[in-house]
Parts: C-alpha cells; structure tokens; sequence
C-alpha cells in the first residue's frame, strides 16, 4: 500500500484498509484523531462605546491533551479593546465600528504535536449622545427685552459617547423668550431615545 493517497474523514476513529489483487491482500490500519478546535460562546457582540459595561467572552478547547496558553486580539483596537490570558476574554467597547475578536488556544492536539487553533466573533460597536453645547452664528447679536431666540440664529454641535461631534439642526429651543432679567435659552436635542440638554446665555437690551 506504499505510495497510495488516502482521504481521511472528519470523524475520529480507526478503520483497515485493504487492498485485494486476485488471491494476494495486503492490510494497513489507520487511526484518525479528532481534530483539535475552539468554539466562543458567544459569536455575535453589540455595545455603545463607553456606555456598555465590559462584556466577557469564554472560549472552550476540544480533542487536546493539554492546553499551553490563550491569547486574545482584535482586528481594531480603536474600535475595541480585550483583554486576557485564560479561557476569559474581557472587552471593551470603544469607538463606533464594527470589527473582529479572536482567541487563540496554543494546545497539544490528541497525537502529541503542539497546535494553534482560532476562534472570532463579530463585533458591533454605536455610539450614542452625550452632550450638546450651542452658539450664537454672530456671536456679537444682541437681543432686545421681551423677544424669542430663533432656532436659526443658534449652531449645535453634538458630543457622542465616542468622542465623535457633529453639527445637528433638529434641536428645540424650549424656552427662547429672553428678558432683562432672564437672559439664558435652553436647547434641547434628542437621538437614538436619548435627549441631552444645554443652556445658552445672550446679550438682551432694553427695547427702545
């Protein structure tokens, strides 16, 4: 049977293998392990950067006589961070994104010989609202006693829990009257569920 090629199943397990010519045979025994592997318990992870508490993630070895250590990366650590050198693996959501988390499992398989094997997650990262601030377009206008602050005169700049800012231009202005002795606006805006508000203090004169 030297020199022939011989496809191996995915099951482990031992079987002979016999070759007949007329009245001769010849017999090989062959023993096939199972292939060692990681499996995560989780494989599919969504967060609000800096908003969700960390999330752990286990990974669980098979088919190994001994294990030599855990490694755990990812494919963008702006986006998120882990952590750990056990089964455990500890993540933290960081920036908007999506991206990968992998542990890798240094073992010695079922045959003797020192292996790696990998398993991923997908990772899913929002953001959301933090804060909003608000000025003036002309920051010099001044506004006379007794009249509203229109929502046009004002620029809104939206923080996110990732560091991220935008301008937003569906904000409310709730209380825009102004007066002589109240002289502060507040502005509202609301995303994702989520409404932050600020105020914002003008120059108002006297009507003549």
């Amino acid at each position: 049977l030297s020199g022939t090629t011989f496809s191996a199943g995915t099951v482990a397990g031992s079987v002979d293998l016999v070759c007949t010519a007329g009245s001769k045979s010849a017999k090989l025994s062959v023993t096939i392990s199972a292939a060692p592997l990681v499996s995560l318990d989780k494989t599919e992870i969504e967060g609000i950067a800096n908003i969700t508490s960390d999330e752990t993630i286990h990974a669980t070895a098979y088919n190994y006589t001994d294990i030599i250590s855990y490694s755990w990366s990812s494919a963008n650590d702006t986006i998120v961070s882990v952590s750990g050198e056990t089964a455990a693996g500890t993540i933290k959501f960081l920036h908007e994104g999506n991206t990968t988390v992998t542990c890798s499992v240094e073992l010695v398989n079922l045959s003797g010989n020192t292996v790696t094997v990998e398993a991923s997650a997908n990772v899913s990262v929002g953001k959301q609202v933090s804060r909003i601030s608000a000025v003036l377009k002309n920051a010099s206008k001044t506004y006379p006693e007794n009249t509203n602050v229109p929502a046009s005169d004002l620029t809104v700049t939206a923080t996110y829990s990732d560091g991220q800012t935008a301008s937003v231009n569906d904000f409310t202005v709730s209380e825009p009257l102004v007066s002589m002795s109240d002289n502060s606006i507040k502005i509202s805006y609301t995303e994702g569920g989520v409404t932050v508000n600020t105020d914002l203090t003008v120059v108002v004169v006297k009507a003549t």
